[in-house]
Formats: C-alpha cells, sequence, structure tokens
C-alpha cells in the first residue's frame, strides 16, 4: 500500500483523533521526511490544526472522496493481510455474494493471534441475520470462529457510544474482508 493510502487508511480507524505529524509518522511506520512529503499531497483529504509548535492532523470528514480512499486502502489491506494468512484467504474467497460487511477484528486482525486464538468477525446486514455462516471452516481448520451479527442500526449506534464497544473495537483495528463500501458508508452516516 502506498503511503498516501497507509494514513488515509490510519487516519479512517482514528476518526475522531487527531495526531501530531510525528506521531502520524511513526504509527504510520512512514519515516518522517517520507512522511512530510506524503501528508502535502493530502491537501483536501486531512484537516490541519495548530497547537503550539506542533500540527495536528485529522481526517477530513466532510469530504466524500475520503470515503473512496478508505474503500480502495482497505481492500489493499485486505489483499496483502491475505497473502500471510491462508485460513482467512480461503473463507474470503467462498464468502457467498449479499449485501453485508465482513470486517475481521481482534488478535488475528492485529497480528497478535496465538494457537489458541479465535477468529473473531461482525458482520454488519440489514437484519442482523446469521449469514454466511463460518462452521464448516471451523470444523475444516480447527479454529474457533465468533461470529457476531448486527444491524446497521446497531452499529452505527455502538460508534456513536461513548463507552468502548465491539463496533468501536473493530472501528479502530480491522481488515474488511467483505464489502468495504458499505462498512465506511456506516462509519460516516451515508446510509
Amino acid at each position: 500500500m502506498d503511503n498516501k493510502l497507509k494514513v488515509i487508511n490510519y487516519l479512517g480507524k482514528n476518526t475522531d483523533q487527531a495526531f501530531t505529524m510525528h506521531e502520524l509518522s511513526k504509527l504510520a511506520k512512514i519515516p518522517y521526511a517520507t512522511f512530510h512529503r506524503t501528508i502535502k499531497k493530502l491537501a483536501d483529504l486531512i484537516v490541519r490544526t495548530k497547537a503550539g509548535k506542533a500540527t495536528l492532523i485529522q481526517i477530513n470528514k466532510q469530504n466524500q472522496i475520503v470515503k473512496h480512499y478508505l474503500i480502495i486502502s482497505s481492500k489493499e489491506e485486505k489483499d496483502e493481510y491475505l497473502k500471510k494468512q491462508s485460513i482467512l484467504k480461503k473463507i474470503t474467497e467462498e464468502l457467498p455474494a449479499g449485501e453485508y460487511s465482513l470486517i475481521l477484528f481482534g488478535s488475528y486482525s492485529k497480528n497478535t493471534q496465538t494457537a489458541k486464538s479465535d477468529i473473531d468477525l461482525l458482520i454488519i446486514n440489514k437484519t442482523g441475520e446469521r449469514e454466511p455462516d463460518f462452521s464448516r471452516y471451523e470444523t475444516l481448520f480447527r479454529i474457533r470462529i465468533n461470529p457476531i451479527y448486527v444491524t446497521r442500526k446497531e452499529f452505527t449506534a455502538m460508534l456513536k457510544d461513548s463507552e468502548e464497544n465491539i463496533g468501536t473495537q473493530a472501528l479502530r483495528n480491522h481488515i474488511l474482508l467483505h464489502d468495504p463500501e458499505l462498512f465506511w458508508n456506516l462509519v460516516y452516516g451515508i446510509r
């Protein structure tokens, strides 16, 4: 993923936070000089504010183009991630078509899983129905899969809640495995 998308992806996962340039450079794992050049290319996609001598950077939620960058960065992040995760690659390849968003979160999304870790999945759909089903993969790969099914309304309510919850956890640390457009539309209140 190129540096521009890395920055947008990180800011998208932390929509309400502002970061100093130095801090964001470290978090996005981009050398500071390169980061500084990258930020100049993101003019309308970010909001800069001064805090003393520091410049704080935040994603520009008012710019609709940001959502498209987030969709592209999510797809690239997924592709890079699945190159290293054969089980999740197999599951993703066999996902049924449909209007739902499938989000990997928890230890697998952070690459901190152990042999005993389960795969945490958040499935957002219109009605909260228990589709798709992952039980066959639990048997096939002998791994525990923890799918959590929520409606779109429930997910957006989670994002608005000030308490820590599955929705806010999934927003901060996730890999979007299916329909990133639906996910980002919900995050930005479009649906």
